[in-house]
């Protein structure tokens, strides 16, 4: 009995068509982006915070669908390449889901895009000043000065514990930047899955609490940070002393 030959072009093509709508999408999404930072700059200027925090949160889900279309537009290509045409129904939806990988909230933060958002913010009142957390050897150190907490960082504003002006932490001690979480729970509430990833618990504004532990923990910090200032200005004005006194003596 002779094969039938089932031809894939129609499905090739259909991909191909789906891929170019794909890539469109990123397209537009990256040309936006420049939008974003130049808003915050401006705001950042102005020292209207919160208006800083919403377009931070806003260029994350924009980001994190432009990283979503980009791997579904990777997938399509892989199923493109794969195919193979049989009698055998084929169930393109789970194909497609097992092709494409996720983006997480933390791969998004990470991004070379977002990074740069946050540098350019940044430079607004701190131009030739270190970011927070930018030297891995310095957030160690002041890690070690801290308590036990579950997250370094902000999931959505991606603010280090020390410079969140604000904290708040919900019923899981997972620590957010105050106006943050509120934005995030208010836009997509009364009930939010945590944005930190791996994690599963739902958040709701009447579980939030003054993080009062990482408070405290910053101004024991703040105050032995000055203890150590002091007491190298002390050693300093001795040293000078000192050499000052071995000058007078050779002379």
């Amino acid at each position: 009995m002779a094969e039938i030959e089932l031809d894939r072009d129609p499905v090739v093509g259909k991909v191909d068509r789906l891929v170019h709508d794909h890539k469109a999408l990123v397209h537009g999404l990256a040309e936006s982006v420049a939008h974003f930072t130049d808003l915050a700059c401006t705001f950042e200027s102005m020292r209207q915070t919160s208006e800083v925090d919403k377009l931070r949160e806003n260029l994350l889900e924009v980001l994190g669908v432009q990283a979503k279309l980009s791997a579904r537009a990777e997938a399509l290509e892989s199923l493109k390449t794969s195919y193979q045409c049989n009698m055998v129904q084929t169930n393109f939806q789970q194909k497609l889901a097992d092709l494409t990988p996720s983006a997480d909230t933390e791969t998004v933060q990470s991004s070379e895009v977002f990074q740069k958002f946050e540098r350019d913010v940044w430079n607004v009142h701190h131009r030739g000043q270190a970011m927070p957390g930018e030297a891995d050897a310095d957030v160690a150190e002041l890690d070690s000065t801290l308590g036990d907490y579950r997250n370094s960082k902000c999931p959505l504003s991606a603010k280090h514990l020390h410079d969140m002006v604000d904290p708040v932490e919900d019923q899981e001690r997972i620590i957010y930047e105050r106006t943050s979480i509120v934005a995030y729970i208010t836009k997509n509430g009364p009930e939010v899955i945590c944005p930190l990833h791996g994690m599963t618990h739902k958040v709701q504004l009447k579980d939030l609490r003054p993080c009062t532990q990482l408070v405290r923990d910053r101004k024991k910090r703040k105050m032995a940070a000055t203890k150590g200032n002091g007491l190298s200005t002390q050693l300093d004005s001795r040293q000078k002393k000192v050499k000052s006194e071995d000058i007078e003596a050779v002379e």
